[in-house]
């Protein structure tokens, strides 16, 4: 064979195997690219474990309130992971290798984590403890324990003295507060409150000094209710005892009204109902009773000092009305005696008795005339009532309505009693017509003292802009308005 043909053959062998070893390095690169690719995603993948499961101990150390199992639950959960890591046949020991160094140090940073978690409980539950035991101790009256066990309180300078001084005002307005609660229903003792409350020693209040200024005046708030609750309640016992035949000597009443369990106002109405020269029935003192307890509203009395100075009232009257007059009162005390509608008829009638509708638009002078207006406003009530009665849906409007009505549908009330209260008329005719006539003139005067620019002759809407004025007018201002000239 030429020798020339052998080596060209032997060049291509050689060129051949060069060319296999070419492709079977680059099939072993190409595995260790794969290989890097799938490990580097179970590092990921395992990654992402680590942090659900930091977030999973956080759950459920939130979950556990007993903080000497945290550790537990932390170390727990991290060993679970390990295994389940270790266990894992699709990672490949290199995987696995960083995984564990990875796991390692999450795992110490969550437990550093929770340790800290851990010793913060503790230093609260301590703290909390301190304060437990030094509550009791300045109860107990030992202020200077108490002090020194909140010196044992773990925080910070400036915080700490924040705590310590927070501890001090409110637990002086906490006692205030209790030792007014325990002196309930004793005035004797509620005024030795109220006489200490603002009184200073060298500069420093007696009770309770370190007491906050706006707690002190709630704690003043709170013993003049307190007070005030003990004078009605014994008013209402010593009125109720009048039913029984206990009468009680003027002089007691004086010394009761001197220690403070009765006011000045409440032992003058007992003096005065009980005590008085006679107790005969007297006409304008039943009236203007009645009118009282008509417009008594329990929503505006909620100490019940009104109600306990209207039941003296009544009791104090003659035996034969007593029993009327309580039952009305009681009625209006517990809301069946009163509507919104009757609420706002009351108060116009009571506007109007206040303004001497019911004396023609004149004050009354001497005896007989107050008791025709006192008379007037009781009549012209128990229509009000009757209507309120008859049309139980009707609105205050609609009743005020009837009641002054010119065709005589349910409102001749003040036309029937228009001859007393009309009384520049010295002889009013009887008939109906003037007599309407005569109850719209004292209407009209009882409007003109509020809107002096008003006349009979305007119609609604000129009245509302001369009452109105720069001023403007309220809706019941309207109504009022509205229930005279119609529109």
């Amino acid at each position: 064979m030429d020798p020339g043909a052998r080596d060209v053959e032997f060049e291509a062998l050689r060129r051949v195997g060069q060319g296999i070893g070419s492709v079977s390095n680059m099939l072993g690169e190409m595995a260790q690219q794969k290989q890097q690719v799938v490990n580097e995603g179970h590092i990921a993948e395992a990654k992402a474990r680590a942090i659900d499961t930091e977030q999973e101990v956080e759950n459920e150390i939130a979950q556990e309130q007993d903080y000497t199992k945290w550790k537990e639950i932390s170390e727990n959960k991290w060993s679970q992971l390990t295994k389940e890591t270790e266990g894992n046949e699709t990672y490949s020991p290199l995987a696995k290798g960083v995984i564990n160094e990875f796991y390692i140090a999450a795992q110490a940073r969550s437990n550093a984590k929770v340790s800290g978690q851990v010793a913060k409980r503790e230093i609260e539950t301590a703290n909390a403890n301190h304060q437990t035991l030094a509550t009791r101790l300045r109860k107990a009256g030992d202020l200077e324990g108490a002090e020194a066990e909140l010196q044992k309180i773990n925080m910070r300078p400036e915080a700490k003295a924040q705590l310590i001084e927070s501890f001090w005002v409110s637990g002086a307005y906490e006692d205030s507060q209790d030792l007014v609660r325990i002196a309930s229903g004793d005035v004797v003792a509620l005024r030795d409150i109220q006489a200490n409350l603002y009184k200073k020693v060298d500069g420093e209040y007696v009770f309770e000094p370190k007491m906050a200024r706006d707690d002190r005046r709630s704690v003043e708030r709170r013993v003049k209710e307190e007070i005030s609750k003990a004078n009605t309640a014994l008013y209402n016992e010593l009125a109720l005892g009048i039913e029984n035949g206990d009468l009680v000597d003027p002089e007691e009443i004086r010394t009761m009204e001197a220690d403070g369990r009765l006011s000045a106002g409440q032992a003058k109405a007992y003096l005065n109902a009980y005590h008085s020269a006679k107790n005969v029935f007297d006409p304008i003192t039943h009236a203007t009773l009645r009118r009282k307890i008509t417009g008594y509203d329990p929503t505006n009395d909620p100490m019940g000092e009104e109600y306990s100075m209207l039941l003296g009232e009544v009791l104090g009257q003659p035996k034969e009305v007593v029993a009327s007059l309580k039952s009305e009162l009681e009625k209006q005390l517990d809301g069946t005696g009163q509507t919104q509608a009757s609420r706002r008829v009351n108060e116009r009638l009571k506007n109007m008795f206040n303004s001497n509708f019911f004396s023609g638009g004149l004050d009354p002078i001497g005896e007989d005339e107050v008791l025709d207006a006192e008379m007037n406003y009781l009549k012209v009530q128990e229509d009000a009532d009757r209507l309120l009665n008859k049309y139980p849906d009707k609105s205050a409007s609609d009743i005020m309505g009837m009641l002054f009505a010119s065709d005589g549908s349910g409102g001749e009330s003040i036309a029937r009693h228009a001859s007393t209260l009309v009384k520049d008329t010295q002889t009013p005719s009887s008939g109906a017509g003037e007599k309407k006539e005569a109850g719209r003139n004292a209407y009209l005067r009882y409007l003109q003292k509020q809107f002096p620019a008003i006349t009979a002759q305007m119609s609604f809407r000129e009245a509302v802009k001369a009452a109105a004025g720069e001023k403007g007018l309220t809706p019941d201002q309207m109504q009022r308005l509205k229930d005279f000239y119609g529109d």
